[in-house]
């Protein structure tokens, strides 16, 4: 099978967020998606080892933040190529809590949802959990992030790019001892790009 049929999908840019105790986590999903109307239901895929997933599976919670076209890269990075084991990833964001306590991103979002955790079910690689939406509201009217667009967006900047996870350092030339700040890879990792 032609591995590339799956990347003709179209998808969008998002962060899911949970709290359980004292620990806040959240990462970057692209695989979001409405599933039903009455009641208002979402679904998404985390990869089993994560450490947002092991939190919602605990609290039961989460939100679900819909990213601007113009959203920070730098963010986007933080949250997608970073574990919430190893940093506090709301340090540097825009960020409110919800009536539940859940952190949502409020930084170059679109709009954001509150979930209470309906069914996880184990999909392979990854658990799909569903959620029933009870709170959110519309942030902005600008356009949305596609995955597509967060790709093209990565690809247009000019510097050395991390062939690991897309982060582009802008200089001409790459220090020595430079590690990716998203993935902590080494300049071994690296491409120049125009």
């Amino acid at each position: 099978m032609d591995k590339n049929i799956l990347s003709k999908l179209t998808y969008g840019m998002y962060i899911i967020s949970t709290k359980h105790e004292d620990k806040m986590a959240g990462f970057v999903v692209n695989t979001l998606t409405q599933i039903a109307e009455e009641p208002d239901m979402i679904a998404f895929a985390v990869r089993k080892a994560s450490a947002t997933g092991n939190l919602i599976e605990k609290s039961k919670r989460f939100t679900a933040s819909i990213l601007l076209e113009k959203a920070d890269m730098d963010m986007v990075g933080e949250f997608g190529f970073k574990s919430s084991d190893e940093i506090n990833k709301f340090e540097k964001v825009g960020y409110k809590l919800d009536k539940n306590g859940i952190p949502y991103v409020t930084q170059d979002t679109a709009a954001w949802m509150s979930c209470k955790v309906e069914n996880i079910t184990d999909v392979g690689s990854h658990f799909l959990i569903t959620g029933r939406v009870i709170d959110g509201e519309v942030l902005s009217d600008g356009a949305v992030m596609t995955y597509n667009g967060y790709k093209e967006k990565k690809n247009k900047s000019s510097g050395w790019r991390c062939t690991v996870c897309g982060y582009v350092y802008e200089g001409d030339e790459l220090p020595e001892d430079f590690t990716c700040p998203w993935c902590n890879v080494g300049t071994e990792f690296f491409e120049k790009v125009n």
